[in-house]
C-alpha cells in the first residue's frame, strides 16, 4: 500500500522531461549513439530519453579486458520515470523471465557498487531479446538498490484474464456468479495498484515515481549467427555501465554549473 503512496503527483506533468537533457550528447570513441524521439510527447509520459547505441566488433578505444561484440550490435537505452518494466512488458503480452539479480562493480568515480537486475523477454512470435535495469535517484542519478518490481506502474500484477473488461453483467457472470466476483474484484484491486483508497475511487492511482528512474538497456532479438545468451548479456552489460557512467558525469556537470549560479 505504502508504493501507491510514493507518488505525490499522479498523473501531473514531471519535473524531469526530455527538455532537461538537451545538453546531454553522450559519445563514445568508436561507438555510434542515437537520440531516438519519444513516441509520446506528452508531459505526463514516464520515458524520457532514449538512445540507440551501435557497438563496432572491435573498438580500439575500449579498455581491456572488454568483452567485445562478434559484429556490430546495436543495443537500446532508456531512462524512464520509476516504472515497473517486467509488470508493463507482461501486460503487453511478454513473456519475462528473471535471469540474475546482482551487484555489479559501479563506474569510474563511483564509490560503492550497484544493483544490475537481467531478464529475458520472449514475444508472441517466439523472438527472445534481454533487458537489463538499474534504479537510480533522479536527482544524482547515484543508484538507489531498488528492486524494480517493486514500482507502482504500471500496476502492481495482472488480471487472470487480461484481455476481460467489467462491461457489465453476462448470462455467464449470472452462470458463475461467485467466479465473475473474483475476477472483477481482482481486476480492480490490481489496476488500484493494492490500495485500498484508490480502489474505493477516493484516490488516483500512482504513477510512475517522481524521485527514482528506472534505467533500462536492452538488445534486440538475435540473428542465427549472434552469440550465445552468456555472452549477449556480458555485451549488454558492458554497454549499460558505460552509458550509466556518461550520464552521471553529465549529471554531476549540471549540479556544478546550477551551484555556481
Amino acid at each position: 500500500m505504502l508504493l501507491a503512496y510514493s507518488s505525490r503527483q499522479p498523473f501531473k506533468a514531471f519535473t524531469l522531461s526530455a527538455n532537461h537533457f538537451r545538453t546531454l550528447t553522450p559519445s563514445i570513441p568508436g561507438w555510434k549513439i542515437e537520440s531516438l524521439p519519444i513516441q509520446t510527447p506528452d508531459p505526463a509520459e514516464p520515458n524520457i530519453v532514449t538512445y540507440l547505441v551501435t557497438v563496432p566488433p572491435s573498438p580500439a578505444s575500449l579498455p581491456k579486458p572488454a568483452v567485445l561484440p562478434v559484429s556490430h550490435q546495436h543495443f537500446q537505452v532508456r531512462l524512464v520515470h520509476g516504472y515497473n518494466m517486467p509488470m508493463c512488458m507482461k501486460i503487453k503480452g511478454y513473456s519475462v523471465e528473471p535471469v540474475s539479480d546482482s551487484m555489479q562493480p559501479a563506474p569510474d568515480g563511483q564509490s560503492s557498487n550497484y544493483r544490475i537486475q537481467t531478464w529475458k523477454l520472449t514475444s508472441d512470435a517466439g523472438e527472445v531479446s534481454y533487458w537489463l535495469t538499474t534504479m537510480i535517484q533522479a536527482d544524482d542519478f547515484s543508484p538507489s538498490g531498488q528492486d524494480i518490481c517493486r514500482m507502482a506502474f504500471p500496476r502492481v500484477d495482472i488480471p487472470d484474464d487480461p484481455n476481460w473488461t467489467p462491461d457489465g453483467i453476462s448470462m455467464e457472470d449470472l452462470r458463475h456468479p461467485l467466479q465473475a466476483m473474483h475476477r472483477w474484484y481482482r481486476t480492480r484491486w490490481n489496476a488500484a495498484r493494492m490500495d485500498l483508497l484508490t480502489f474505493l475511487r477516493l484516490k488516483q492511482p500512482a504513477w510512475a515515481s517522481h524521485e527514482q528512474l528506472s534505467y533500462v538497456t536492452r538488445d534486440f532479438p538475435a540473428k542465427d549467427d549472434n552469440p550465445d545468451p552468456a555472452r549477449r548479456i556480458a555485451e549488454l552489460q558492458m554497454v549499460h555501465i558505460r552509458m550509466l557512467a556518461l550520464f552521471q558525469d553529465w549529471r554531476r556537470t549540471q549540479a556544478s554549473h546550477q551551484s555556481r549560479q
